[in-house]
């Protein structure tokens, strides 16, 4: 039997097309994921290039006393201008403080400590529902 004969059996040429078929769509696959992660690469380099722009930015004293974020914190620490519930987080490792400074921020304290319970409840039924269940 030669090589010419050989591909010519039927059964013979429909594996040889499966397997080209098969190829083609393993290739077109890999080639989309190729496409498909240079596209998350590019834009994940992108945010990347605006995030250092912004923290050079932050980086300079006068650049940072003159942005937004500066605003809006000094208008929640100094003047007291706090959504309701709202608390301030200390970003004073964020801003470049040194070893001898110490951050400004003290939390809020609100009274008494709650037990484990009484935060389980708040935690699923919202603290409007806490003097519902509990006795008075």
């Amino acid at each position: 039997m030669t090589v010419k004969k050989f591909f010519q059996i039927p059964a013979v040429q429909f594996v040889v097309h499966i397997i080209i078929i098969s190829g083609l769509i393993v290739n077109i696959i890999q080639f989309y994921k190729i496409w498909h992660e240079k596209a998350r690469i590019q834009k994940t380099s992108t945010e990347l290039s605006i995030i250092n722009n912004i923290a050079e930015d932050l980086r300079h004293p006068d650049n940072y006393l003159s942005s937004d974020f500066y605003k809006e914190k000094y208008a929640k620490e100094e003047m007291n201008m706090r959504k309701n519930g709202e608390n301030i987080l200390d970003t004073s490792q964020f801003e470049g403080t040194t070893i001898g400074q110490r951050a400004s921020y003290t939390p809020l304290n609100d009274g008494e400590e709650k037990t484990n319970i009484e935060k389980w409840i708040d935690c699923f039924f919202g603290q409007d529902r806490l003097k519902y269940i509990t006795p008075q």
